[in-house]
């Protein structure tokens, strides 16, 4: 991916490929040394700890993923501190998987779309919820109860973020251990 040179204090984002599921790793080399972006899983601690818009711009050290393009749709990440030169920022991901439905006939004017494996549960539960709440079908409360429940497994499947470390996070902003904490032997 292409990093251009940025405006301090503009938020550097950047949309990643159209099959990106999960993003694992971003690295680029400048000046014969390599650097590997580190991941901030919380918004809270991008706003709070990270993102800075009177920071001078320099070499990008931190990423988050961010909201979806809204023209295309795919996952994107903003980059921080803002690149004061140009860099080609490489990525490592896991695919989407193509969807698994096809279509053997040829008197289908288009092409059936192409959904990505993690959003198949979700898309016939909704489709069937809205079937049956056309007919007024007293089954439609449990396939409605199905479809809330695939949607919130479909989010929690994309906020899980399974390429991160587990650790505990503490607030560190002050540079020392929390008030009152102990540790025993």
């Amino acid at each position: 991916m292409a990093v251009t040179s940025g405006v301090a204090g503009t938020a550097a984002v950047y949309s990643l490929a159209s099959d990106v599921q999960e993003p694992i790793a971003f690295h680029y080399t400048n000046s014969g040394s390599y650097y590997v972006l580190c991941k901030i899983d919380s918004d809270q601690e991008w706003l709070t700890k990270i993102w800075n818009p009177n920071t001078a711009i320099g070499l990008p050290i931190w990423y988050r993923e961010t909201y979806p393009n809204a023209s295309t749709a795919y996952k994107q990440i903003e980059i921080f501190p803002i690149a004061n030169t140009s860099i080609t920022l490489n990525y490592e991901y896991y695919k989407t998987k193509g969807t698994d439905l096809t279509s053997s006939t040829t008197d289908l004017a288009t092409e059936i779309p192409n959904i990505p494996d993690y959003c198949h549960d979700a898309v016939w539960k909704g489709g069937l919820y809205r079937f049956l709440k056309g007919f007024d079908d007293p089954a439609q409360i449990k396939a409605q109860e199905d479809y809330e429940r695939a949607k919130l497994a479909m989010d929690v499947a994309d906020e899980k973020d399974l390429d991160t470390d587990l650790r505990w996070r503490w607030d560190r902003s002050n540079g020392s251990i929390p008030h009152g904490t102990q540790f025993k032997r």
